[in-house]
């Protein structure tokens, strides 16, 4: 009985020595962000962010070396180590309250914004580089001002660097 017991309890530590990898690894990356209602006269919400080139749900720790290395191309020139600012919850946490305001609003054209973000994370200032809507700069702007994110590094330590936004919106 014993010996079936320690048996048992063997083969529990086995399974759970495969499975913990299994549990403890990172979500599935989400490339397209789920309109937040329906069109009228449908009950499927269609997505309103498709087809990023980065996993949206995703923070900078998470991203693959390659998505990392397609995010330093929108920085002219960022040195080998260094790490731009990110949203610390992913993309998401920036895109998904523009994408309710743009399906509110009805606002179509292109919205770019830097935010300069500080050593500890905090944006301290956004401009409006181009816009189409007045009133989506101030929105995207105040959201962008509220994201936490993840210091920039520079040289190993933590750095005051911007964090670009660009997007297109697009009525269907």
């Amino acid at each position: 009985m014993a010996r079936a017991l320690d048996s048992l309890a063997l083969l529990a530590v086995a399974l759970l020595a495969l499975t913990a990898p299994v549990l403890a690894q990172a979500p599935a990356p989400q490339y397209r962000l789920k309109e937040s209602a329906a069109p009228i006269g449908s009950a499927i919400r269609g997505y309103g962010v498709e087809s990023s080139s980065l996993p949206l749900n995703l923070p900078y720790g998470q991203l693959t070396r390659e998505q990392q290395r397609q995010f330093h191309e929108n920085y002219e020139a960022i040195a080998e180590g260094d790490e731009p600012p990110f949203p610390r919850l992913g993309l998401q946490a920036l895109l998904g309250p523009i994408l309710k305001a743009q399906e509110r609003w009805a606002v179509r054209g292109e919205l770019t914004l830097v935010a300069t973000v500080d050593e500890q994370g905090v944006a301290q200032e956004v401009r409006a580089l181009g816009a189409s809507n007045p009133a989506m700069v101030q929105f995207a702007s105040q959201v962008m001002l509220v994201t936490a994110y993840k210091p920039a590094v520079c040289g190993g330590k933590a750095c005051r660097m911007d964090f670009p936004l660009h997007v297109k919106f697009k009525l269907k």
